[in-house]
């Protein structure tokens, strides 16, 4: 049997690129997300599903790895790529219902998954989880407190989970990337530049990244990503920076 990846957020973007980079390296994929992909290729296996919808996840997780046998791979990786961007706006104009569905798809979907494929891969299989991050996790934007703090959250979840592996009696194969992709032309950049300045303070620092041509397309970040799915010896917890 060939290595398994779920990879969600596979309708563009990150997403989808890393999945064909997957295939291009004879991975099976299974992607998640909210909207078809384009992508056609036998190996390749799409599921319809709203990662915001936290009390479907243990049963589709359950289905997930029996359908595709997870168990008896060679290789196992979970991408945890996609994310909402949620408001952008002061912490005082929040909604928090909308806050709340920012930290589901961002925060509780992503941890729910990793910590499910720990579980349930055996000690036998090789597991790399990839948390894509971004530098406003580590950085302050004015404007991003519901998405900066799902990813810093995320990020420490990351760290929380590597701490756990590295105390358990027994060793096991499993490497957490939290990773930050840089600057990459996807729909997320199009909706900040695309909020008034009014509204959305930082708003001029990605019409900048936009207008000054710093935007890379997500073919790059998506080999890094791939890379680390195929790599040996890694630590349990680790955080890049594409091209750092």
């Amino acid at each position: 049997m060939p290595p398994f990846a779920l990879v969600t957020g596979t309708s563009s973007g990150i997403g989808q690129a890393v999945a064909r980079e997957l295939l291009t390296r004879g991975w099976e994929v299974a992607g998640l997300a909210r909207r078809a992909a384009p992508i056609d290729d036998p190996a390749y296996h799409h599921h319809l599903f709203d990662l915001a919808d936290s009390g479907a996840l243990p049963a589709l997780v359950s289905d997930l790895c029996a359908r595709y046998g997870i168990a008896d791979r060679p290789r196992a990786g979970l991408v945890n790529n996609a994310a909402v961007v949620g408001e952008l706006t002061g912490a005082d104009r929040l909604d928090p219902r909308r806050l709340l569905a920012t930290q589901a798809v961002n925060l509780v979907a992503p941890v729910f998954l990793a910590g499910a494929f720990v579980h349930r891969c055996p000690s036998s299989v090789p597991l790399r989880v990839v948390n894509v991050s971004t530098g406003a996790a580590t950085r302050a934007f004015p404007g991003m407190t519901a998405y900066a703090s799902s990813k810093a959250a995320l990020r420490m979840a990351g760290m929380v989970m590597g701490s756990e592996l590295d105390a358990a009696p027994t060793g096991r194969d499993v490497a957490i990337l939290s990773f930050e992709p840089g600057v990459v032309d996807t729909a997320m950049q199009v909706t900040a530049r695309s909020t008034p300045q009014a509204e959305f303070p930082s708003a001029d620092l990605f019409v900048g990244f936009h207008q000054q041509g710093m935007l890379i397309p997500p073919e790059g970040p998506a080999r890094a990503i791939a890379d680390f799915l195929e790599s040996n010896g890694q630590p349990h917890f680790a955080e890049r920076r594409f091209g750092g």
